[in-house]
C-alpha cells in the first residue's frame, strides 16, 4: 500500500486529495485488536504524502484512541469525531467520553473536526442540539488551532436502507421519516425540506 501511494502523484490533481477512512465502518472501534489507526496515520505522515497534498479524515464515534495516540500527528491528518442523536445510537459511548477523548488528542497536536451528525428534527430540536453545541465547547479547547472544523450533517435515507434496516430496527424513526421526509424527484434519498434545513 505504501508503494502504490507513494507512485501516484496528488500533486497531479492540483488539488488536496482526501481519503476517508470511517465512512462504511467506524475508523477506531476495533482499534485496540487491529492496531490500524497508528499503521494509516504513518503511512500518511510520509514526506511525499504530505507534499503531495493527500488528506486523510479518520472519522469516528469511538474513544478508542489508545493506538493512535501512538502516532506522530502531521496536519494532513483529521480525526474527525461524530455525535449522533443518543436514542437512535445504540453501542458507541457517551458524548462526553467522545469529546474527552478529541481533547486529549487535541493535546497532543492532532487536528480535530466534530461532526454533528445526523442531526433529527423533533419538538425541541434547536434545545436538544444546543445542549450538545454546549458541551463541545465545554469540553474542547476552541481556542486550539488544531481545532479545524465543525460541521452539520441532517438525517437522510435510502430507500432500501430505510425498509431493510431502519423499519426492523427502529420503528419510530421508520415513521418519522415517513412522516416528515420526502425524496424529491430523480434523488436517492429521503431529506427534510430544504428550508427546514437551512433554518435549523
Amino acid at each position: 500500500i505504501h508503494d502504490k501511494l507513494n507512485e501516484f502523484s496528488f500533486k497531479k490533481t492540483e488539488r488536496s486529495f482526501k481519503f476517508s477512512c470511517g465512512e462504511l465502518g467506524d475508523g477506531l472501534a476495533n482499534d485496540h485488536f487491529t492496531k490500524n489507526s497508528k499503521f494509516i496515520v504513518e503511512l500518511f505522515s510520509t514526506e511525499v504524502m504530505r507534499n503531495d497534498g493527500a488528506i486523510l479524515v479518520l472519522t469516528s464515534k469511538s474513544d478508542n484512541i489508545s493506538t493512535i495516540k501512538q502516532a506522530t500527528p502531521t496536519s494532513n491528518i483529521i480525526f474527525a469525531v461524530t455525535i449522533g442523536t443518543p436514542k437512535y445510537v445504540i453501542g458507541p459511548p457517551t458524548i462526553t467520553r467522545r469529546l474527552e477523548a478529541a481533547q486529549s488528542l487535541l493535546i497532543l497536536g492532532f487536528n480535530i473536526q466534530i461532526s454533528i451528525d445526523p442531526i433529527v428534527f423533533g419538538n425541541s430540536t434547536i434545545q436538544t442540539y444546543k445542549r450538545v453545541l454546549d458541551k463541545i465547547a465545554n469540553t474542547l479547547d476552541h481556542t486550539n488551532d488544531h481545532l479545524v472544523g465543525l460541521t452539520l450533517g441532517m438525517l437522510r435515507f435510502g430507500e432500501k436502507n430505510l425498509t431493510e434496516n431502519i423499519q426492523e430496527r427502529h420503528l419510530d424513526l421508520y415513521h418519522h421519516v415517513r412522516e416528515q421526509m420526502k425524496r424529491p424527484h430523480g434523488e436517492e434519498k429521503y431529506r427534510y425540506d430544504y428550508s427546514e434545513r437551512v433554518n435549523v
